[in-house]
């Protein structure tokens, strides 16, 4: 694991906002297009040849229109199966992480010590008392 692509797990919740802002945009363009293909057609009986200027362009506005629709569908698809960064970094940087052998010895001997000073506890609990505290009644 590099810096790069740290930075890149902590940067997806930018990039999916950026890639539904782009398809946004784009889907509304492409809706405006197929509008504007569509009035641009008008009736297609008034259309003697397809040489027509207004044919050819209303085509042409029609073709970009319905790529951009695709292409706004499949960033939403992408930005719909794009991880957030929690779920990213604990997909990618929590193994990692934890499959570190420092980490694994270092975390087996705090374990020891933990162990250990509950043993400690325990005994010093169980330890009887050669003075005990007096009670309220007899302090009185």
């Amino acid at each position: 694991m590099n810096a790069f692509s740290l930075y890149l797990i902590l940067q997806l919740d930018s990039i999916g906002s950026t890639l539904f802002a782009i398809s946004l945009v784009g889907g509304l363009a492409s809706i405006a297009a197929l509008l504007a293909a569509m009035i641009i057609r008008g009736d297609e009986s008034e259309f003697k040849k397809k040489e027509d200027i207004d044919y050819t362009l209303s085509t042409l506005v029609f073709g970009y229109a319905k790529s951009g629709l695709i292409t706004c569908l499949l960033l939403f698809v992408v930005n719909g199966l794009l991880p957030s960064s929690k779920t990213a970094a604990v997909m990618v940087v929590l193994p990692a992480v934890a499959n570190n052998e420092n980490i694994q010895r270092e975390a087996g001997e705090l374990y020891q010590i933990a162990k250990q000073g509950l043993a400690d506890l325990v005994k010093k609990a169980a330890a009887p008392k050669d003075d005990p505290a007096p009670t309220k009644a007899e302090a009185k």
